[in-house]
């Protein structure tokens, strides 16, 4: 091995990072061409007194760096899971209420799901005292497109902080 070989090494050497080294470290004298190379690769691993065994930290991938498309599709599903079912309510109760032997009762009880996507966020926001919401029979009741607005946002907030858990959650190692 010329000696401009072992300084082009020794350069090469000196450029890789702490893990790279320890990596190649590890391996042992066997892996390398010639004794000069392992004695320049284990000289630059003493000079940094680099750890044979390094404590791995956990590594947070993305965590830091917004949604990803995987993100926006679990949020888009979960917003979807979360205003999608009280709008077929809905459309459920009104065709269950014109048909033919079937009792307004049926109706009202496909309502429930609907009233409960409407009263977890505004019984709350109603309690506070946000003059959209208006109390009735059935707990808050919207009294315009306001309140009916303030509703959805509060279920695309829930849709939002579960995709960031879960999101946090895969990133752990």
């Amino acid at each position: 091995m010329t000696p401009a070989e072992l300084v082009r090494f020794q350069e090469h050497y000196r450029r890789l990072p702490d893990a790279k080294l320890a990596e190649l470290h590890a391996e042992g004298p066997v892996a390398f061409a010639g004794p000069e190379i392992w004695a320049l690769l284990d000289e630059e691993f003493k000079r940094r007194a680099i750890s044979p065994h390094p404590i791995q930290q956990p590594q947070y991938t993305g965590a830091a760096h917004g949604f990803g498309s995987r993100d926006w599709k679990l949020f888009l599903r979960l917003a979807l899971i979360f205003h999608l079912p009280p709008l077929l309510v809905l459309v459920l109760a009104f065709i269950l209420s014109l048909a033919p032997g079937v009792g307004p009762v049926v109706g009202l009880l496909a309502l429930l799901p609907y009233v409960f996507w409407v009263n977890i966020p505004a019984i709350p926001l109603a309690r506070f005292g946000v003059p959209y919401y208006d109390f009735q029979e059935f707990g808050a009741v919207p009294k315009g497109p306001m309140g009916l607005a303030l509703i959805i946002l509060f279920w695309l907030v829930v849709a939002f902080v579960a995709t960031a858990v879960v999101k946090h959650r895969r990133a752990r190692p």
